[in-house]
């Protein structure tokens, strides 16, 4: 089987524990993307410590 290669976008702001959940569902697909792009338009870090992990 070919390799598949593909990036998630993920555009947030001040929802950080949304942002946990969908990147924890991200982590359990059968084929994980290539790379996660997080863009955070947040007001504070929460999100961005959350995107680190």
């Amino acid at each position: 089987m070919k390799d598949i290669r593909f990036s998630i976008v993920i555009c947030t702001r001040n929802r950080p524990s949304e942002l946990e959940a969908c990147l924890d569902s991200i982590s359990l697909q059968t084929y994980p993307p290539y790379e996660t792009i997080t863009v955070d338009a947040s007001d504070d870090s929460r999100s961005e410590a959350v995107a680190r992990n």
